[in-house]
């Protein structure tokens, strides 16, 4: 999602978030709980479309190219994070587990993920002449993290709000 902001104005960003959560929580409002995987179906489907059709909106705009890729991100990052919580959940409800040992594997999970598409961007994009000092330069983001105070305070203050 962060790297989709990267390509969008914030107030798309926002509004892609919010609209996603309404449309989840209004199938969600209508569909009976018997019923909720076709709910979430549905909810999914429709976010989809929005977020194509805003693709196509866009593309008829000149210079529109990176706010769809960023728009296409973050779709696609909020259909990992629910793939991801509905694996969670499956897990939860088959399996006895602590809920420390449940948060560990969480973040387990996602440092991975992270170091995964951080070494792939790295190799694909950022090591690359155009992609020197970009986004995905793993090298100068390294050295921006440990040269900046503010970065790495951060950065750790972050990481203890969100465990």
């Amino acid at each position: 999602m962060n790297v989709g902001l990267l390509f969008v104005e914030p107030s798309i960003y926002q509004m892609t978030l919010v609209a996603g959560v309404a449309v989840v929580g209004l199938a969600g409002w209508l569909y009976h709980k018997e019923d909720p995987p076709e709910s979430v179906r549905d909810a999914a489907i429709l976010t989809i479309r929005a977020a194509v059709n805003y693709a196509v909106d866009e593309l008829k705009k000149p210079g529109a190219g990176l706010a769809v890729i960023g728009v296409l991100l973050i779709a696609g990052a909020q259909i990992f994070t629910a793939s991801q919580f509905v694996l969670e959940e499956y897990i939860l409800e088959k399996y006895a587990l602590e809920p420390l040992k449940v948060v560990g594997w969480e973040g387990i999970f996602g440092f991975s993920v992270t170091v995964l598409g951080m070494i792939v961007m790295y190799l694909a994009v950022g090591r690359t002449s155009a992609g020197r000092n970009g986004y995905f330069d793993v090298v100068e983001g390294w050295r921006e993290v440990s040269s900046y105070k503010g970065i790495w305070v951060s950065s750790i203050a972050i990481m203890f709000s969100i465990g």
